[in-house]
């Protein structure tokens, strides 16, 4: 049986009771499959936000490739619901530069029994979403960590009389709306004031 190039028209083949598409050209095979290709790369390669990902710590560091700080800020940009996991025998991640930014998005984090300090300076975990102002839903998990040393500062009064605002979630803070699911997570240490 001889093959026909891929170059080559088919035409259709109907029954000849009058059928519409006898005798129309149709795409060369050749066509078919460039659009298939074309469209199965688009469909692998086009990030979609409902993918999962997964982001590990690899470095006790404040910041910077590898670390927690890195994989938070990687995972919100990410959107889904991603896990963030933090190698066996990173040791005690202590936050120097500041908070950790906002868990924003659906996540789970294994600690693989290492520890977040705040160095007695630093809220540990804050867990919201935010759109603009209004609070949306997200659901976190955390397991196998030990979140010791946090410390969240409520604000100074701005004049006689008034109060600055509350220092809420030492450890961990989780907003509106916000689920948060532990197990294995020692909290020690920790401060709100």
């Amino acid at each position: 049986m001889k093959k026909r190039p891929d170059s080559e028209t088919r035409r259709h083949r109907g029954d000849a009771g009058g059928c519409p598409g006898i005798g129309r050209k149709l795409r060369p095979l050749g066509s078919w499959r460039r659009i298939a290709a074309v469209l199965s790369a688009g469909t692998c390669l086009t990030p979609f936000q409902g993918w999962a990902a997964n982001f590990t710590v690899s470095t006790n560091a404040d910041s910077g490739a590898g670390s927690l700080r890195q994989a938070i800020i990687d995972s919100n940009a990410a959107g889904g619901t991603n896990t963030i996991t933090i190698n066996t025998g990173v040791g005690t991640i202590t936050l120097t530069s500041g908070d950790l930014p906002t868990i924003a998005n659906n996540a789970t984090i294994v600690g693989n029994n290492n520890t977040l300090s705040g160095n007695n300076q630093f809220r540990g975990l804050f867990i919201g979403a935010f759109s603009g102002t209004t609070q949306t839903a997200v659901s976190v998990s955390v397991s196998d960590l030990t979140i010791a040393k946090a410390r969240a500062q409520g604000g100074n009064g701005g004049g006689v009389a008034s109060g600055g605002g509350a220092g809420l979630g030492g450890a961990i803070f989780v907003a509106n709306q916000a689920t948060l699911t532990v197990s294995n997570v020692t909290l020690t240490g920790n401060s709100a004031v």
